[in-house]
């Protein structure tokens, strides 16, 4: 958020940020009766509300509010969607491209217009913000968020705003990928890792069944382009296509010489 932003430049103050975060809060919930009857504007509450605290998660209605009936709340995910508040992450086989072919409109996550505002509606402090592991509070939550952020600040202004992710669910055998993103014509699949260690399972897991030749694995560990595994630090998600792009010419240059 822009004026967020000019204020940490020019004060370096936390609390003052904190407080211009919970005014766009605020003003975001007054527009709601703009576009909502009274009766619907509690739902868009509602979900408001919750969405910042189901980032990075199977999105689940229950998790809402169990007694409320689903149709009331996914009309009111929709037009927050609609209204540029939230975007669905919707799952996808993995199969090709276009992802959207084969997404699905029943199974997908939730990410909010903006990382900072998420954390102040998680009630993350600026104590918090300024812990040494930073990414790994909410369970990595903040990590997929700001990813996301970037996927989307980077993508084709002329194409609207999409992002997917893989998953198979079979009994004991659960894996999930947290993005697929496109590049030239294959999906590549991208995890995201709060901290400097953690196991690819289903990132390898992908790779196998669709034959991959590369995956990527976003974090805070240094650039390393030894194959399988792109590894690319948080800064330079900007050139994560282009580093694809680059490992897979070369890959496919070895396989045919």
């Amino acid at each position: 958020m822009p004026a967020v932003l000019n204020e940490y430049f020019h004060s370096r103050n936390l609390e003052n940020c904190g407080r211009i975060q919970s005014s766009i809060l605020q003003n975001y919930r007054s527009d709601f009766g703009k576009y909502a009857s009274r009766i619907k504007h509690k739902y868009l509450e509602k979900v408001f509300y919750s969405v910042p605290k189901m980032v990075g998660q199977k999105f689940k209605y229950s998790q809402i509010d169990a007694q409320e009936q689903t149709r009331n709340l996914k009309e009111a995910l929709e037009l927050l969607e609609q209204v540029g508040v939230l975007l669905r992450i919707r799952r996808t086989s993995g199969e090709g491209l276009p992802l959207q072919a084969n997404a699905s409109d029943r199974h997908f996550k939730v990410m909010f217009v903006d990382v900072g505002l998420m954390q102040r509606l998680c009630g993350l402090t600026a104590e918090a913000i300024l812990e040494k592991d930073f990414h790994s509070i909410q369970s990595g939550a903040v990590a997929e968020q700001f990813v996301a952020q970037e996927f989307l600040a980077y993508r084709d202004p002329f194409e609207e705003p999409a992002l997917h992710y893989w998953a198979r669910e079979a009994r004991n055998s659960n894996a999930e990928v947290d993005y697929l993103i496109p590049v030239g014509h294959l999906p590549y699949p991208v995890e995201v890792k709060a901290g400097k260690t953690g196991k690819l399972k289903s990132m390898h897991m992908y790779l196998e069944k669709y034959s991959a030749p590369v995956g990527v694995q976003i974090s805070q560990k240094p650039l390393n382009r030894e194959l399988p595994v792109l590894s690319v630090p948080f800064y330079l998600i900007k050139r994560v296509h282009s580093l694809i792009t680059s490992l897979s010419k070369n890959n496919t240059q070895v396989a045919n010489s």
